[in-house]
Protein backbone atom coordinates (compact mmCIF):
# COMPACT_ATOMS: atom_id res chain seq x y z
CA UNK A 1 0.00 0.00 0.00
CA UNK A 2 2.98 2.32 0.45
CA UNK A 3 4.73 1.64 -2.92
CA UNK A 4 4.06 1.91 -6.63
CA UNK A 5 5.84 -1.14 -8.18
CA UNK A 6 7.73 -1.09 -11.50
CA UNK A 7 8.64 -4.65 -12.71
CA UNK A 8 11.90 -5.15 -14.65
CA UNK A 9 12.55 -8.66 -16.06
CA UNK A 10 15.99 -10.29 -15.60
CA UNK A 11 17.86 -13.07 -17.45
CA UNK A 12 18.77 -16.54 -16.20
CA UNK A 13 21.93 -17.64 -17.96
CA UNK A 14 22.46 -21.45 -17.96
CA UNK A 15 26.15 -22.18 -18.28
CA UNK A 16 27.70 -25.52 -19.25
CA UNK A 17 28.09 -27.86 -16.31
CA UNK A 18 31.57 -29.20 -15.60
CA UNK A 19 32.18 -32.83 -16.60
CA UNK A 20 35.37 -34.74 -15.98
CA UNK A 21 36.18 -37.37 -18.62
CA UNK A 22 38.79 -39.85 -17.39
CA UNK A 23 40.55 -42.52 -19.47
CA UNK A 24 40.20 -45.93 -17.83
CA UNK A 25 43.51 -47.41 -16.72
CA UNK A 26 44.31 -50.79 -18.29
CA UNK A 27 46.68 -53.63 -17.40
CA UNK A 28 47.75 -55.75 -20.37
CA UNK A 29 49.93 -58.81 -20.72
CA UNK A 30 52.87 -58.44 -23.10
CA UNK A 31 51.82 -59.57 -26.57
CA UNK A 32 48.09 -59.31 -25.89
CA UNK A 33 45.78 -57.51 -28.31
CA UNK A 34 45.13 -53.94 -27.18
CA UNK A 35 41.53 -53.33 -26.12
CA UNK A 36 39.19 -50.54 -27.10
CA UNK A 37 40.33 -47.85 -24.72
CA UNK A 38 37.55 -46.85 -22.37
CA UNK A 39 36.58 -43.66 -20.58
CA UNK A 40 34.18 -42.62 -17.84
CA UNK A 41 32.30 -39.34 -17.44
CA UNK A 42 31.70 -37.83 -14.01
CA UNK A 43 29.18 -34.99 -13.71
CA UNK A 44 26.51 -35.81 -16.29
CA UNK A 45 23.10 -34.41 -15.33
CA UNK A 46 19.44 -34.67 -16.21
CA UNK A 47 19.79 -38.40 -16.85
CA UNK A 48 22.27 -37.76 -19.67
CA UNK A 49 24.24 -40.93 -20.47
CA UNK A 50 26.75 -39.68 -23.00
CA UNK A 51 28.27 -36.61 -24.51
CA UNK A 52 27.13 -35.48 -27.91
CA UNK A 53 30.71 -35.75 -29.19
CA UNK A 54 32.90 -37.79 -26.85
CA UNK A 55 36.70 -37.38 -26.80
CA UNK A 56 38.98 -39.71 -28.77
CA UNK A 57 40.84 -42.13 -26.55
CA UNK A 58 44.19 -43.52 -27.78
CA UNK A 59 47.50 -44.92 -26.58
CA UNK A 60 50.94 -45.65 -27.96
CA UNK A 61 50.77 -49.11 -26.37
CA UNK A 62 50.53 -51.91 -28.95
CA UNK A 63 50.75 -55.74 -28.79
CA UNK A 64 54.46 -55.49 -29.58
CA UNK A 65 55.22 -52.84 -26.95
CA UNK A 66 57.65 -54.05 -24.28
CA UNK A 67 56.76 -54.18 -20.63
CA UNK A 68 56.25 -50.69 -19.24
CA UNK A 69 53.74 -47.90 -18.59
CA UNK A 70 52.15 -45.99 -21.49
CA UNK A 71 49.83 -42.97 -21.50
CA UNK A 72 46.23 -43.32 -22.54
CA UNK A 73 45.39 -39.87 -23.85
CA UNK A 74 42.08 -38.10 -24.45
CA UNK A 75 41.66 -35.46 -27.14
CA UNK A 76 38.81 -33.47 -28.55
CA UNK A 77 35.19 -34.00 -27.59
CA UNK A 78 32.45 -31.46 -26.99
CA UNK A 79 28.94 -31.00 -25.71
CA UNK A 80 26.97 -27.74 -25.63
CA UNK A 81 25.78 -28.46 -22.08
CA UNK A 82 29.09 -29.35 -20.55
CA UNK A 83 32.58 -28.04 -20.09
CA UNK A 84 34.95 -30.97 -20.46
CA UNK A 85 37.99 -31.64 -18.33
CA UNK A 86 40.08 -34.45 -19.79
CA UNK A 87 42.14 -36.72 -17.53
CA UNK A 88 44.57 -39.14 -19.16
CA UNK A 89 45.03 -42.72 -17.98
CA UNK A 90 47.77 -45.33 -18.07
CA UNK A 91 48.22 -48.63 -19.87
CA UNK A 92 50.51 -50.93 -17.89
CA UNK A 93 52.02 -53.83 -19.84
CA UNK A 94 53.10 -56.67 -17.57
CA UNK A 95 55.31 -59.69 -18.45
CA UNK A 96 53.81 -62.74 -20.14
CA UNK A 97 54.50 -66.26 -18.85
CA UNK A 98 57.19 -68.14 -20.78
CA UNK A 99 57.79 -71.82 -20.09
CA UNK A 100 61.39 -72.95 -20.65
CA UNK A 101 62.07 -76.68 -20.45
CA UNK A 102 65.28 -78.68 -20.46
CA UNK A 103 64.89 -81.31 -23.17
CA UNK A 104 65.08 -84.96 -22.11
CA UNK A 105 68.23 -86.63 -23.42
CA UNK A 106 69.99 -89.98 -23.32
CA UNK A 107 73.45 -91.43 -23.79
CA UNK A 108 75.39 -94.63 -23.16
CA UNK A 109 77.32 -95.32 -19.98
CA UNK A 110 80.87 -94.01 -20.25
CA UNK A 111 80.08 -91.46 -22.95
CA UNK A 112 80.10 -87.67 -22.71
CA UNK A 113 76.91 -85.79 -22.00
CA UNK A 114 75.23 -84.52 -25.16
CA UNK A 115 74.68 -80.77 -25.51
CA UNK A 116 71.96 -79.72 -23.06
CA UNK A 117 69.21 -78.00 -25.03
CA UNK A 118 66.10 -75.99 -24.21
CA UNK A 119 62.58 -75.74 -25.63
CA UNK A 120 60.19 -72.81 -25.27
CA UNK A 121 56.42 -72.47 -24.95
CA UNK A 122 54.88 -69.01 -24.89
CA UNK A 123 57.13 -66.84 -27.05
CA UNK A 124 55.18 -63.92 -28.53
CA UNK A 125 55.54 -61.25 -31.19
CA UNK A 126 57.94 -63.34 -33.22
CA UNK A 127 60.40 -63.52 -30.33
CA UNK A 128 62.97 -66.31 -30.32
CA UNK A 129 65.42 -67.66 -27.78
CA UNK A 130 67.91 -65.07 -29.04
CA UNK A 131 65.59 -62.31 -27.85
CA UNK A 132 65.61 -63.44 -24.22
CA UNK A 133 67.83 -61.14 -22.16
CA UNK A 134 69.51 -63.95 -20.19
CA UNK A 135 68.73 -67.59 -20.92
CA UNK A 136 68.68 -70.11 -18.05
CA UNK A 137 71.71 -72.38 -17.79
CA UNK A 138 71.08 -76.12 -18.06
CA UNK A 139 73.24 -78.30 -15.82
CA UNK A 140 73.47 -82.03 -15.10
CA UNK A 141 75.67 -83.71 -12.49
CA UNK A 142 76.08 -86.91 -14.52
CA UNK A 143 79.59 -87.57 -15.85
CA UNK A 144 81.30 -90.37 -17.74
CA UNK A 145 81.54 -92.62 -14.68
CA UNK A 146 77.90 -92.13 -13.63
CA UNK A 147 76.10 -95.45 -13.62
CA UNK A 148 73.02 -96.42 -15.57
CA UNK A 149 69.97 -94.44 -14.43
CA UNK A 150 68.16 -91.12 -14.74
CA UNK A 151 69.76 -87.82 -13.76
CA UNK A 152 67.95 -84.47 -13.51
CA UNK A 153 68.80 -81.66 -15.89
CA UNK A 154 68.25 -78.48 -13.89
CA UNK A 155 67.71 -74.93 -15.12
CA UNK A 156 69.34 -72.09 -13.23
CA UNK A 157 69.03 -68.33 -13.58
CA UNK A 158 67.71 -66.52 -16.62
CA UNK A 159 65.64 -63.36 -16.87
CA UNK A 160 63.80 -61.22 -19.37
CA UNK A 161 62.01 -57.88 -19.24
CA UNK A 162 58.95 -59.11 -21.12
CA UNK A 163 58.51 -62.59 -19.64
CA UNK A 164 58.06 -64.33 -16.34
CA UNK A 165 60.22 -67.43 -16.75
CA UNK A 166 58.89 -70.80 -15.64
CA UNK A 167 61.75 -73.31 -15.54
CA UNK A 168 61.07 -77.01 -16.09
CA UNK A 169 63.73 -79.62 -15.40
CA UNK A 170 64.54 -82.46 -17.81
CA UNK A 171 66.06 -85.91 -17.47
CA UNK A 172 69.31 -87.36 -18.81
CA UNK A 173 68.98 -91.13 -19.12
CA UNK A 174 72.26 -93.05 -18.97
CA UNK A 175 71.76 -96.37 -20.77
CA UNK A 176 73.88 -99.53 -20.58
CA UNK A 177 76.88 -99.41 -22.92
CA UNK A 178 76.97 -102.20 -25.54
CA UNK A 179 79.62 -104.79 -24.69
CA UNK A 180 80.38 -107.57 -27.16
CA UNK A 181 81.47 -110.89 -25.68
CA UNK A 182 82.96 -113.24 -28.27
CA UNK A 183 83.90 -116.88 -27.79
CA UNK A 184 87.34 -117.50 -29.28
CA UNK A 185 87.52 -120.08 -32.06
CA UNK A 186 89.49 -123.24 -31.24
CA UNK A 187 90.66 -126.37 -32.95
CA UNK A 188 91.97 -129.82 -32.01
CA UNK A 189 92.38 -133.24 -33.55
CA UNK A 190 89.87 -136.01 -33.37
CA UNK A 191 90.13 -137.93 -30.11
CA UNK A 192 92.05 -135.16 -28.43
CA UNK A 193 91.28 -133.15 -25.34
CA UNK A 194 89.25 -129.97 -25.65
CA UNK A 195 91.30 -126.80 -25.24
CA UNK A 196 90.46 -124.20 -22.61
CA UNK A 197 87.50 -122.09 -23.69
CA UNK A 198 88.27 -118.37 -23.73
CA UNK A 199 86.37 -115.15 -24.37
CA UNK A 200 87.35 -111.70 -25.49
CA UNK A 201 85.45 -108.43 -25.06
CA UNK A 202 84.93 -105.28 -27.06
CA UNK A 203 83.27 -102.20 -25.63
CA UNK A 204 84.57 -101.68 -22.11
CA UNK A 205 84.71 -98.00 -21.13
CA UNK A 206 86.33 -96.02 -18.32
CA UNK A 207 89.35 -98.39 -18.41
CA UNK A 208 87.17 -101.17 -17.00
CA UNK A 209 87.55 -104.90 -17.52
CA UNK A 210 85.65 -108.05 -16.59
CA UNK A 211 85.83 -106.98 -12.94
CA UNK A 212 83.04 -104.54 -13.81
CA UNK A 213 80.70 -107.44 -14.62
CA UNK A 214 78.31 -108.70 -11.97
CA UNK A 215 78.27 -112.19 -13.50
CA UNK A 216 81.07 -113.20 -15.86
CA UNK A 217 79.95 -115.12 -18.99
CA UNK A 218 81.26 -118.67 -19.41
CA UNK A 219 82.05 -120.42 -22.71
CA UNK A 220 81.30 -124.11 -23.20
CA UNK A 221 81.15 -126.72 -25.94
CA UNK A 222 79.37 -130.05 -26.06
CA UNK A 223 82.13 -131.68 -28.09
CA UNK A 224 83.88 -134.65 -26.46
CA UNK A 225 87.00 -136.58 -27.44
CA UNK A 226 84.71 -138.88 -29.44
CA UNK A 227 83.02 -136.06 -31.37
CA UNK A 228 83.31 -136.37 -35.13
CA UNK A 229 85.56 -134.31 -37.34
CA UNK A 230 83.97 -130.97 -38.24
CA UNK A 231 82.72 -127.75 -36.61
CA UNK A 232 81.12 -127.70 -33.16
CA UNK A 233 79.56 -124.59 -31.62
CA UNK A 234 81.19 -122.90 -28.66
CA UNK A 235 78.31 -121.27 -26.84
CA UNK A 236 78.25 -118.67 -24.09
CA UNK A 237 76.39 -118.88 -20.83
CA UNK A 238 75.16 -115.28 -20.33
CA UNK A 239 76.58 -113.00 -17.69
CA UNK A 240 75.18 -109.79 -16.24
CA UNK A 241 76.30 -106.22 -15.69
CA UNK A 242 74.61 -103.12 -14.32
CA UNK A 243 76.24 -100.71 -16.75
CA UNK A 244 76.61 -102.87 -19.85
CA UNK A 245 74.31 -104.56 -22.33
CA UNK A 246 76.04 -107.81 -23.22
CA UNK A 247 76.01 -109.00 -26.82
CA UNK A 248 77.13 -112.59 -27.37
CA UNK A 249 78.89 -114.07 -30.40
CA UNK A 250 79.42 -117.81 -30.36
CA UNK A 251 82.69 -119.36 -31.45
CA UNK A 252 83.53 -122.59 -33.21
CA UNK A 253 85.61 -125.64 -32.35
CA UNK A 254 87.04 -127.33 -35.42
CA UNK A 255 87.82 -131.01 -34.87
CA UNK A 256 90.40 -132.02 -37.44
CA UNK A 257 91.30 -135.57 -38.53
CA UNK A 258 93.80 -137.26 -36.27
CA UNK A 259 97.06 -138.20 -38.06
CA UNK A 260 97.49 -141.96 -38.68
CA UNK A 261 100.73 -143.53 -40.04
CA UNK A 262 100.05 -146.52 -42.25
CA UNK A 263 103.32 -148.48 -42.60
CA UNK A 264 103.90 -151.51 -44.83
CA UNK A 265 105.39 -154.40 -42.88
CA UNK A 266 108.88 -155.64 -43.78
CA UNK A 267 109.05 -159.20 -45.27
CA UNK A 268 111.84 -161.81 -45.75
CA UNK A 269 112.33 -164.46 -48.45
CA UNK A 270 115.20 -166.50 -49.88
CA UNK A 271 116.77 -165.75 -53.19
CA UNK A 272 114.91 -167.42 -55.93
CA UNK A 273 111.72 -167.96 -53.96
CA UNK A 274 108.47 -166.59 -55.15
Amino acid sequence: PNYDLTLVDGTLQIQPAPVTVTAVDETLVYGATTPTWGMVCAGLRNDDTALTSPPICSSTATPTSPVGVYDITLSGGSDPNYTLTLVNGQATIVPAVLSISANNLSRFYGGPNPPLTLSFAGLLNGDSANDINVLPTATCLADTISGVGDYPISLLGGEDDNYILVRNSGVLSVMPAPLTCTADDKERTYGGTNPAWTLHYSGFVNNEDIAALDIIPVASCEATHASAVGPHAITIQPGAASDYQLIYIDGELIVRPAPVVCRAEDQLRSYGQG
